[in-house]
């Protein structure tokens, strides 16, 4: 909740007020309460900025945050393979760079290598 607040301030602040669906109970009554954590403190401190008002959703019935957020088994992933050709360029561009040729020596050297 806190990065959307972040993320979307200059579109959020001086607008008109918006609703935040939540199933954290103590959220919808954090600021009615006398004693508070300093943790809350700071949290509330900072969405005092805000124009909105906290709605309670329980977690079984927010569908929509239990498909998106909850789903462990989930997982973006890029893979890219690395063709063998692309790795023939990569050598000969070393190969042919006269910055690096040192440092090519060196690392294929291995052992019996020396600093210059």
């Amino acid at each position: 909740m806190k990065y959307d607040l972040v993320n979307f301030r200059v579109h959020l602040l001086g607008s008109r007020p918006f609703v935040i669906y939540t199933d954290h109970a103590s959220l919808r009554t954090a600021t009615n309460s006398p004693h508070l954590s300093q943790r809350m403190a700071r949290w509330l401190s900072f969405i005092a900025e805000y124009n909105f008002r906290v709605e309670y959703k329980p977690g079984k019935l927010n569908v929509l945050v239990d498909a998106l957020s909850r789903r462990p088994d989930y997982v973006l992933a890029h893979i890219t393979r690395v063709t063998t050709d692309l790795y023939d360029r990569i050598r000969m561009a070393y190969r042919n760079d006269e910055s690096l040729a040192s440092l090519v020596r060196f690392l294929t050297a291995g052992k019996e290598a020396k600093s210059e």
